[in-house]
């Protein structure tokens, strides 16, 4: 049976290697929540990326969808650049009803995270990813047909293989870095591989890096399968699709 309340501290870096141990914590042996009602301490929070965010909203959907309720400790400092980051991509006007800051808002970097339907998919590629990648990237939307297209399978494989008809969506451009990239990051309520039947699995995600080389979107992948962790519960499967493209050649000196 779930303890009446809960307190569990967010890792001070979530990002997609963090994300593996943190469901264990609100997760049960028998795939239930382990508490009624949890608090999250944002107290040692200093970075959180798009895997780290997706994977987050993803445990809360999750929870939500248990009758958990949920509760945020040490949230509100606003000098903070993970709480920041946050705030701007919408996490606490979603959650709270209300941003930390008037001022909060998305940058033109980033795509905030979204749960989108299966049903909303091609709709929100279509309409809402597709201009944003285009512009980002400066490219036609015709140079993202392969990318369309493996987002799409993604969708199709939540409605397939997950216990939910939507996932969690970000999207984040980083244009100074080396080799300029766009990372999008899906996370649903998934299952772990057959040999997990029986211990769900909360989060199953999925990376894609998307390059802009000679006036194109490129994209190629590999794929990470899931494993049993040490405790009852599975670990999350994942899988992450990244693009390969030939590196600028650096200035002479």
């Amino acid at each position: 049976a779930s303890r009446s309340s809960s307190a569990r501290s967010i890792p001070s870096y979530l990002t997609h290697g963090a994300v593996h141990g943190f469901p264990e914590q609100v997760v049960g042996p028998d795939g239930m929540p382990r508490d009624a009602v949890l608090h999250f301490d944002f107290k040692y929070l200093t970075f959180i990326d798009g895997s780290g965010l997706t994977a987050f909203c993803n445990v809360l959907g999750w929870l939500a969808s248990h009758g958990v309720r949920v509760f945020f400790t040490n949230h509100t400092d606003v000098t903070n650049d993970a709480i920041v980051y946050l705030d701007n991509c919408g996490f606490f006007e979603q959650r709270l009803g209300a941003k930390l800051r008037s001022s909060a808002a998305p940058k033109g970097t980033t795509l905030p995270v979204k749960q989108v339907a299966h049903a909303d998919g091609h709709g929100w590629l279509e309409f809402t990813f597709s201009p944003w990648m285009s512009n980002v990237l400066g490219v036609d939307g015709r140079a993202l047909g392969s990318l369309k297209t493996c987002m799409k399978e993604v969708f199709n494989n939540i409605l397939d293989h997950s216990m939910k008809d939507s996932g969690f969506v970000h999207v984040q451009h980083y244009p100074n870095r080396w080799q300029p990239d766009v990372r999008i990051t899906v996370s649903d309520f998934g299952r772990g591989m057959p040999m997990l039947a029986g211990h769900m699995s909360l989060r199953r995600q999925l990376a894609f890096v998307a390059f802009a080389t000679g006036g194109a979107a490129c994209m190629a992948g590999y794929g990470l399968p899931s494993s049993p962790s040490s405790g009852a519960t599975a670990s999350p499967s994942s899988a992450r699709l990244r693009a390969r493209a030939p590196r600028r050649a650096r200035p002479s000196s």
